[in-house]
């Protein structure tokens, strides 16, 4: 358990140059507001194309609705701003994350009650 554990912390300080920008603007966008944040959603490839992605999608921006508090996400993938824009989503940045070179654009949807 402890070999795991510090494998696990050296990942985390060698990640950490990677994502930082992208907490640091998090933070800067949100400023100390309450907000759920998307980290990663996704489908099967096997059931890709048939609404799931959607309705987990709906799900989330319907709490977001009831509780009152805005839904934050970051995508590596251009086409998926396409859709969040759809979705009601804004797009705040577009940064490029170091060491690796892949771009992120940083987006929120305020609830609308």
């Amino acid at each position: 358990m402890k070999m795991g554990m510090r494998m696990g912390a050296k990942l985390v300080r060698k990640m950490k140059p990677v994502f930082e920008p992208l907490e640091a603007d998090r933070r800067a966008n949100m400023k100390g507001r309450s907000y759920i944040y998307l980290v990663i959603i996704g489908v099967s490839s096997q059931f890709q194309g048939q609404g799931f992605g959607g309705k987990l999608l709906e799900a989330l921006i319907e709490e977001s609705e009831q509780v009152g508090i805005p839904v934050y996400l970051e995508t590596s993938t251009e086409r998926n701003v396409r859709m969040y824009k759809g979705l009601g989503f804004r797009l705040l940045n577009q940064i490029t994350l170091p060491v690796i070179d892949v771009p992120q654009w940083e987006m929120v949807r305020e609830p609308r009650t």
